[in-house]
């Protein structure tokens, strides 16, 4: 444990300004009281059927480390992984649980109340600007938080008396075709005084229709919106809406999670309170517009976005060549550098991460004398271990290692480090490698959009490498089908030929002599008569076995035929067969004291060597022995 005084953040979309400065509001106050904060982050909904690799941040964290847990519930799109988070959380720590939404279920909770400030609003456009036809504009998309805010709408107009009848109503979607039809709709019985929008968003779209209209805002209709966007902030003219006091809110949960460490239990959730943001689109002159400014601002900004979307596509394109881990770990050097104001990054991945599909490793598992066991199959990843495959720390490289799974990097990392780290889960659809950690510059979060492009560009990198890996094994298992005799484990005929012609290629250069020995078991049938295909299938791998023990690991063993071996050994003269047939000879008679079986293993043999100037020497070699077997064999046992 990197620190004794450390809160975890679970969040989802980091690269959101409400989850950026929620994040940084609890950063900033974690620091005042000593505290350092990891957050895991998720990227939940953003594509199907990844909702198992998104589950992979509930083995990140070391749960019994933290003093306090806040969870931003509200940010995940895909409930199931947030139920799924809530309860790992609260099964596997004993420190105190707040959570974050827009709803309270119980005292633990903050929330950010944004709605009633939209009676506000109402009561704005009654009271300062004697509105008498307000319209509502709703948002089916989010339809629970706009429910709400229509019905702070028409409470506000009855208590003025003013009705509320079903032409000042319209719930639609996002976009400017909407935002059309609406204002269409609100129009057809003449130009209403006002429109409340459910949020910024649907108001600035409002506002456009209203312009390709020729309605000028305020004179000729006052719009408002709810969420104080920049962009509402610095047009023309500004918008009238409501504040999104995101960084308070992270503020306020440090503030009461502290509480509830020291055993101070409030009897009601905190309430974080909007307020109305008075702009000129409602008529008002409170704020003035630095369009100009904001302009150079956005220039920049679009300037600065498409370096990033070339340089992801570089990165994209330079990893998607890469099939070796080392490889790739090298070519992630050359990118740290792209994400701006990062000061560590590491790349954890769980011991086996690569590991094949079932059904992949029950093809290539094929060992001397057929399929392994089944229960010597397994090699799924092991997320006790952890691997740390990438290190970067304020410019240098840190070497990999191994560490056990009880903190997010290894000891030696984070023995004195003052960073507060963010934690992404790598992986692709169901199938989880391990992790990102990185840090930026003075606990200022950076995480924009780039980083999860950055991040994702890794994980299908790490895909490509694991399917890689998996196609050697079956890429080596369809060798093995194509060269090895199955039942033996010893190659065929092929695999005997194909090798043979590589050691000839080497023996024409040096000059050195080869040695071959053929092998013929003898009354194979009568085995397979009397006691079965079983126990000649049994004799065949127990002859295969004498060679493999008693032969040295350069030389080529093959099943040439039904009951026929061969043997080559480079280097030796026809001399030194005779060690060798001895050893295969004790082998034999060993296996025979030890195994009472009711038939004996005979075998006989027949050797010759020659020096190789041509593969045409080989065939002659073969050619002998197999006259040798047929004309005047010795026999072994």
């Amino acid at each position: 444990m990197y620190h004794s005084r450390k809160i975890g953040v679970f969040i989802s979309h980091l690269f959101g300004e409400y989850q950026h400065n929620l994040c940084q509001g609890i950063l900033d106050t974690a620091k005042e009281y000593g505290y350092l904060v990891e957050i895991f982050a998720s990227t939940d909904g953003e594509t199907p059927n990844t909702l198992a690799g998104e589950e992979g941040i509930l083995t990140i964290p070391s749960y019994q480390d933290f003093d306090g847990i806040i969870f931003a519930n509200g940010t995940y799109p895909e409930y199931r992984l947030a139920d799924a988070i809530y309860k790992q959380v609260t099964q596997h720590c004993s420190c105190p649980v707040l959570v974050i939404n827009q709803e309270a279920h119980a005292s633990n909770y903050v929330i950010l109340d944004n709605n009633a400030p939209f009676a506000d609003l109402t009561e704005h456009f009654i009271t300062v600007h004697h509105a008498a036809r307000i319209c509502y504009l709703g948002c089916r998309t989010e339809s629970q938080p706009s429910d709400t805010r229509y019905v702070l709408y028409k409470e506000t107009l009855a208590k003025h008396n003013i009705p509320c009848p079903d032409e000042n109503v319209y719930q639609t979607f996002f976009g400017m075709e909407y935002a059309r039809e609406a204002l269409t709709y609100f129009c057809k019985d003449g130009i209403p005084d006002a429109i409340l929008c459910y949020n910024d968003r649907m108001a600035l779209d409002m506002m456009l229709a209203a312009n390709e209209r020729g309605l000028r805002i305020p004179d000729d209709i006052a719009i408002s919106g709810c969420d104080n966007s920049e962009l509402g902030r610095n047009i023309t003219p500004t918008l009238t809406t409501v504040t999104f006091p995101t960084y308070e809110i992270g503020q306020e949960a440090v503030h009461k999670l502290l509480r509830m460490t020291d055993g101070i239990l409030d009897d009601a959730p905190s309430v974080i309170k909007a307020a109305p943001v008075i702009g000129c689109s409602c008529g008002c002159h409170y704020r003035v517009s630095e369009a100009p400014y904001y302009a150079i601002t956005q220039m920049h900004e679009i300037e600065r976005k498409e370096r990033r979307i070339f340089q992801d596509i570089h990165m994209s394109a330079v990893l998607h060549g890469i099939t070796d881990l080392e490889e790739g770990m090298e070519k992630i050097n050359d990118y740290v550098k792209d994400i701006a104001h990062c000061s560590e990054l590491y790349v954890c991945l769980y011991e086996n991460w690569d590991s094949a599909p079932r059904h992949i490793r029950m093809l290539a598992a094929i060992e001397q004398f057929g399929m392994q066991e089944e229960d010597n199959m397994d090699e799924d990843t092991d997320k006790n271990i952890v691997n740390l495959c990438f290190g970067w720390q304020q410019g240098a490289e840190i070497p990999p290692c191994s560490f056990a799974h009880q903190d997010i990097l290894p000891p030696h990392i984070v023995k004195d480090s003052q960073s507060s780290y963010i934690c992404v889960p790598l992986y692709f659809e169901d199938k989880q490698y391990g992790y990102v950690v990185l840090a930026f510059e003075n606990n200022r979060l950076h995480y924009d959009f780039h980083v999860t492009s950055w991040i994702n560009n890794i994980s299908r990198m790490l895909k490509r490498v694991a399917d890689n890996h998996h196609m050697s094994l079956l890429a080596a298992r369809l060798e093995d089908i194509y060269m090895k005799d199955e039942l033996t484990g010893l190659y065929n005929y092929r695999g005997f030929r194909a090798m043979a012609s590589m050691i000839v290629d080497d023996m024409i250069v040096t000059g050195a002599p080869l040695l071959m020995i053929s092998f013929d078991i003898e009354h194979l049938k009568d085995i397979n008569k009397d006691w079965g295909h079983e126990e000649g299938d049994f004799a065949l791998q127990v002859f295969s076995s004498a060679l493999k023990t008693t032969l040295e690991e350069d030389v080529i063993l093959a099943r040439t035929g039904d009951d026929e071996f061969s043997v080559l050994l480079p280097g030796l003269e026809k001399a030194d067969a005779k060690e060798y047939i001895s050893h295969i000879c004790q082998y034999l008679t060993n296996y025979a004291r030890l195994h009472h079986k009711k038939y004996q293993i005979h075998t006989r043999y027949a050797c010759d060597s020659a020096s190789i100037t041509c593969i045409e020497d080989l065939d002659g070699l073969l050619h002998s022995c197999m006259q040798q077997l047929e004309q005047n064999p010795s026999t072994l046992l």
